[in-house]
């Protein structure tokens, strides 16, 4: 774990220097999916994918009025089955590397599903980033605080920047791509950096389905 935390340090720091390597934040210096067992892959995957999450949150920008107050604590909530710990290693990640929302600390809480439509205000109270495993894909639009303003919708899967969400963090072969729906970002008053959509050497803007997603690519080395 701590071999993700130096390398995801370094990924931002070549961030800053628009020097792009995603895969500077690898879990192992050899991993790569599909060389071991499908349990260790997807381990390995969900670590990748919480870190991708973390250094995302430095590039998304929240409107102060949909925030709660400077001195409370912003809600992440992972919803969905969690059978590879993603929420436990992105709390450890959180933690360790000081993230927070706007000077606002982070708390990261899971669900097991998507809560009842009667629940979901005291469940979600404070919540400004909400993440979907793979699991909640074809019921994710049920949840009402997607279509909050100030909510970071993010979930596993292509079908969700397409049907609306800010983010899609997508497999495809040996390589993990984030999918980030602008449209979905304006929706919700959320803005993504512009120093993530200089990265020319990195990013690709292009029109899909009537939306403009902005695609980052890493393979694990």
């Amino acid at each position: 774990m701590l071999s993700l935390i130096t390398r995801f340090k370094h990924f931002t720091k070549a961030m800053r220097f628009a020097s792009f390597a995603i895969v500077s934040f690898c879990v192992c210096s050899n991993a790569s999916f599909g060389k071991t067992d499908s349990s260790e892959n997807a381990r390995a995957e969900a670590r990748f994918k919480a870190a991708y999450l973390a250094h995302l949150l430095h590039y998304s920008t929240w409107a102060e009025e949909d925030l709660p107050s400077a001195d409370s604590t912003v809600g992440l909530a992972v919803v969905g089955d969690d059978r590879h710990h993603f929420a436990q290693v992105l709390l450890f990640l959180i933690d360790e590397l000081k993230i927070t929302i706007q000077g606002r600390k982070v708390k990261v809480f899971s669900l097991a599903h998507i809560p009842d439509a009667d629940e979901e205000k005291e469940i979600f109270k404070d919540c400004a980033v909400v993440y979907f495993l793979k699991s909640e894909e074809n019921r994710w639009s049920e949840c009402t605080l997607c279509d909050k303003k100030g909510v970071l919708a993010i979930g596993e899967g292509s079908k969700y920047a397409r049907e609306g969400a800010c983010v899609s963090i997508v497999r495809s072969r040996n390589r993990l791509m984030l999918l980030v729906n602008r449209e979905g970002f304006t929706s919700r008053n959320l803005k993504v950096s512009s120093r993530l959509l200089r990265l020319r050497s990195a990013v690709e803007v292009y029109k899909k389905g009537g939306c403009r997603f902005l695609v980052i690519s890493a393979r694990p080395t």
